[in-house]
């Protein structure tokens, strides 16, 4: 994976991500069996002391851990926010909303992939649907403080927590619980600690918990 940030001025940056063969959550056939390419741009800027907005663009193209091509997917994504306390120990309140658009590979012919498949249910016409999701749209308001410790370099451990009511478009209303804390070991690194609950989100249906660890070392 490769990522650029670049400041255009005191209030726009702009972020571009590449990826080869990076994890794919979009669904649980992905997660298990299945990797992505992808390339995103996206646009923050910070319209006062106190609202942002960030707009991200991505395109990703879904391949079966053998190398089959499945699909691709197309995502919009925006979020508004608005600080309501922004010294330390932030507390900002925001609406986000994205639009995911996939296509799905009508035939793939790859043996290997059928013990992916329940007894009996693989054929090279359903490998697609089996990998790739169909599109929907995901949309929530949030309140949260100090999240961008999530990303952000601190020398400091920093906590960090967040809870949000979702939206999908299918599957109904749900909810996204999240704490953790990050924070610098040698000085020009991050390590951060995270805990998720959810229910409804964007690449899940049911309940879901996780619990992440995250190392980089910048140079």
């Amino acid at each position: 994976m490769i990522e650029h940030e670049q400041n255009l001025g005191n209030r726009l940056t702009t972020s571009l991500a590449l990826g080869h063969e990076q994890p794919a959550n979009e669904s649980t056939a992905l997660r298990v069996g299945g990797m992505r390419d992808l390339a995103s741009l996206s646009l923050a800027y910070q319209l006062t002391r106190f609202d942002r907005f960030t707009l991200e663009r991505s395109y990703d193209r879904f391949h079966a851990q053998t190398g089959a091509a499945v699909g691709s997917g197309n995502v919009w994504q925006f979020e508004y926010g608005h600080a309501l306390r922004s010294e330390r120990r932030s507390l900002e309140a925001s609406a986000f909303w994205s639009q995911h658009r996939y296509s799905q590979k009508s035939y793939v012919n790859d043996p290997q992939l059928a013990p992916l498949f329940p007894a009996g249910e693989y054929s090279p016409w359903s490998v697609g649907a089996f990998f790739v999701p169909t599109g929907f749209e995901f949309k929530g308001i949030r309140l949260s403080t100090d999240r961008n410790f999530e990303e952000d370099y601190t020398r400091a451990w920093r906590p960090y927590a967040s809870v949000a009511r979702t939206w999908h478009s299918d599957e109904g209303p749900g909810y996204d619980l999240a704490t953790g804390i990050a924070g610098s070991v040698f000085g020009a690194d991050h390590l951060h600690f995270g805990w998720r609950l959810s229910r409804g989100g964007a690449n899940t249906d049911g309940l879901v918990r996780e619990f992440g660890l995250n190392y980089r070392l910048h140079f």
